[in-house]
């Protein structure tokens, strides 16, 4: 289900708008230096590559592209919202057509099949769900996110607090994070030592908790009044996707807690 027209929508892109023309925060993502792949040690400046397509070797003109992108999935009211680390930026025949900083993208693509699929076999429908990123900002490789991250958490301060905005707008009865570093980032892994002080300022405005939920598995996730439960998983489709088992697994947890809170959902 598509949901372009949504007020969230609409209000989320006007608010990585303003961001986005904040001069320090452009220049940061424009002149960070990141890998082009994972096969290659060249490192390149954003700027230099964020409005092209990666298929430097192709020949072709290059196509240009946004620096952030938000999910037009992004709807109130929907029992489900799936949480993703960033976008990718795969659409490249949308971003030809579309010359914004700061886009809305969707598609029939099989991210959206996927949960679209998921929310079929927990709700009985295919367009009970919502999705949001963690950042809006856009790249393919999600390990160049991951250092640039654990580098330079600041920079990535104002996104998440919008996330947490938009999460609570949204109002879902079940989150699922698909996506394994996200889910550290959330629960502030220990194991990448983000209790060190360099990460206070990150999550200074992010008051949020997180409690194991004994009953249904998962956590009771809560901010500002705001209650609802949460599920850390893996992707859903992609080379690193949940295998059968465990989806059918997150799957039945998922119907329990929504058949015991929640009926007639």
């Amino acid at each position: 289900m598509k949901n372009n027209n949504s007020p969230l929508n609409k209000q989320l892109k006007e608010e990585y708008v303003a961001l986005w023309n904040v001069p320090s925060f452009r220049e940061r993502f424009c002149n960070r230096k990141i890998r082009l792949d994972n096969k290659t040690e060249e490192w390149v400046l954003e700027r230099d590559k964020c409005k092209y397509s990666e298929k430097k070797n192709s020949g072709d003109k290059p196509d240009e592209i946004p620096c952030i992108e938000i999910s037009d999935r992004l709807c109130e009211g929907a029992p489900l919202l799936f949480v993703g680390m960033n976008p990718s930026g795969t659409d490249k025949k949308s971003y030809s057509r579309n010359k914004e900083d700061v886009f809305v993208y969707g598609g029939d693509s099989p991210y959206y099949r996927e949960m679209g699929e998921f929310a079929e076999k927990c709700l009985g429908c295919t367009n009970g769900f919502s999705e949001l990123d963690l950042f809006g900002i856009v790249q393919s490789n999600q390990s160049v996110v991951r250092e640039d991250f654990l580098e330079n958490p600041d920079y990535y301060k104002e996104m998440f607090e919008l996330f947490l905005k938009y999460l609570i707008l949204t109002q879902p009865k079940v989150i699922i994070v698909a996506n394994a570093f996200a889910c550290r980032i959330l629960c502030r892994d220990k194991y990448l030592k983000l209790y060190e002080p360099e990460y206070d300022n990150f999550y200074k405005n992010a008051k949020y908790s997180l409690v194991t939920n004994d009953q249904f598995g998962g956590y009771t996730f809560t901010t500002k009044g705001f209650k609802a439960q949460m599920y850390f998983s893996s992707m859903l489709s992609g080379q690193r996707a949940l295998d059968n088992g465990s989806k059918d697994n997150l799957i039945w947890m998922v119907k329990n807690y929504l058949r015991h809170n929640h009926k007639g959902t």
